[in-house]
């Protein structure tokens, strides 16, 4: 899915506050605008639709999964703001089209969810062809050639310094150590409470591999 290539914010860290903690529907608040908790799920399930349709192994925790939505929702959420400040444009057209290449993945997730996961999928989309027009236009000012590695980069480089401006707050259950440092979400989000789950964060700093994952519950694995 292009909406979860780019997960590394480049953000030096992101602040837990309690206030956060006080509404148990929201993970996380990027200056104004709220990430609910449901919009993680369901772009967590999402991520696990896509890693299990594509092969990829070895299976992993739903909580890693979960990770990764959120650190994507994050980057939305910068990524917004970047292009409402700057006025940015994107191409209509190729948005409607890479959406109806994700449309068979977005239906195989529950029906009450694939309106919320589209509208979610294309703000993604949107940011992410917005950013790619500043970094290239930023790139072509500098003399430099916009390669894709270049794009990147740029790109993280401008979502990394507006982030310095804006207030990123995450609910202290949605985080740990390392989240926004790695910004893979690696095992940085997990909602269960059963002693399994509690033994397999703990089993991170001794086991970073993974391997615990196989004797997690199946509803906590993704894969």
């Amino acid at each position: 899915m292009p909406c979860v290539k780019r997960l590394l914010l480049g953000l030096a860290a992101l602040a837990l506050l309690a206030g956060c903690a006080n509404d148990p529907h929201v993970a996380a608040r990027v200056g104004d605008s709220s990430i609910s908790v449901d919009d993680v799920d369901i772009l967590g399930q999402a991520l696990c639709i896509e890693r299990v349709s594509s092969g990829q192994a070895p299976a992993t925790s739903l909580a890693s999964v979960r990770g990764s939505a959120l650190a994507a929702l994050i980057e939305s959420e910068l990524d917004a703001s970047i292009a409402r400040e700057r006025q940015l444009p994107y191409d209509a057209r190729q948005l409607g089209t890479a959406m109806q290449r994700l449309t068979p993945l977005i239906d195989q997730l529950p029906a009450g969810d694939r309106d919320r996961a589209t509208a979610i999928i294309t703000d993604l989309l949107r940011g992410q062809m917005q950013l790619s027009t500043a970094a290239q236009e930023q790139l072509q000012l500098s003399g430099q050639q916009p390669t894709q590695q270049l794009v990147t980069e740029a790109i993280r480089q401008i979502e990394t310094q507006h982030a310095k401006t804006v207030k990123i707050t995450v609910n202290p259950e949605f985080s740990s150590p390392g989240f926004g440092a790695t910004g893979d979400g690696a095992e940085s989000v997990s909602r269960a409470v059963s002693s399994t789950a509690r033994q397999a964060r703990s089993a991170l700093t001794s086991d970073p591999a993974g391997s615990y994952v196989d004797n997690l519950p199946a509803a906590q694995k993704c894969g």
